[in-house]
């Protein structure tokens, strides 16, 4: 995760900023200089982004492979033992973190370069899935988790024929959406 965002944010860097992630686009909205407009549009466009590379993993390793359930592949789910109190938590505190690094990592004007950015962000990712990944499978992202949950949901109510929506939704599809926007 941590080297395939340094690579979302060396291609993103010069058209948007690097914003690849509705909380970190929301923390700019209200504390940068983001307007309300252009914010909204790249959450639009991350929500997009993230079910487009979920339709692509879905076509190749589903439609071609044969593959049945990728279901963290996917979106993120709590390790069995963790209540979605404990994921709740878990979520905003690694957003926070992340805001927190990417901040600090940013807050040179200009930056260094993108290579900089990318190398220090996706070191950072890496960082925090090492720490908090097995609880939840730290989403720090509503796109991450809920773009590919449409697919998902999507595809696999063609697939296998039938509503999946109570093991693609369950009682905690919310959380890695609203707790990293907090």
């Amino acid at each position: 995760w941590g080297l395939g965002v340094a690579f979302g944010v060396m291609v993103s860097f010069e058209t948007s900023g690097a914003h690849l992630n509705p909380a970190v686009t929301l923390n700019d909205m209200i504390f940068g200089d983001m307007r309300p407009m252009r914010g909204l549009m790249y959450m639009a466009s991350q929500l997009v982004g993230a079910m487009l590379g979920a339709l692509l993993v879905t076509i190749n390793y589903v439609v071609f492979k044969g593959g049945d359930a990728l279901t963290n592949f996917y979106c993120t789910a709590p390790f069995p033992g963790v209540s979605n109190a404990n994921a709740f938590f878990q979520e905003v505190l690694c957003t926070a973190i992340l805001l927190a690094g990417i901040s600090a990592i940013g807050s040179e004007t200009p930056p260094v370069n993108k290579f900089h950015i990318a190398g220090f962000v996706g070191a950072l990712v890496f960082v925090i899935g090492n720490c908090f990944g097995a609880q939840t499978g730290y989403a720090m992202s509503p796109a991450r988790d809920l773009g590919p949950r449409l697919v998902w949901a999507a595809f696999y109510s063609a697939y296998k024929g039938g509503d999946v929506a109570a093991e693609v939704f369950g009682s905690y599809w919310w959380i890695p959406v609203v707790a990293p926007m907090i």
